[in-house]
């Protein structure tokens, strides 16, 4: 993938299919359950995203991401991310002092 930062987690997002932005997340819950589900866990396998500030939240995590890959390890598409880099990207953010709680809300 070419482009800028921006560019490709933009483009990453949108070939994700996880945008549910205007589409019932109570009606989708209520979907999961009827198929099957029984935790929490099994439904929020199945959702997406349903706010515009979850996904501005996902695309900033991302975006920290690839700008981390490209400046540690010269990585400038983000279909070559791999394990090592985004465990030593949340290495560094440990390292940073995140808290727990934020960095157990980092959906990577």
């Amino acid at each position: 993938m070419r482009g800028s930062v921006v560019s490709q987690v933009q483009a990453l997002y949108k070939l994700s299919g996880i945008s549910r932005i205007g589409h019932s997340k109570h009606r989708a819950k209520e979907l999961t359950w009827s198929s099957g589900a029984k935790t929490w866990y099994e439904i929020g396998k199945h959702l997406g995203i349903y706010s515009y500030s979850t996904a501005d939240a996902y695309r900033d995590v991302w975006k920290q991401l690839f700008s981390y890959a490209k400046s540690n390890f010269g990585v400038g598409d983000i279909e070559k991310l791999n394990f090592e880099i985004v465990r030593s990207f949340l290495h560094s953010k440990i390292e940073q002092g995140v808290s727990k709680r934020t960095f157990s809300s980092m959906q990577l």
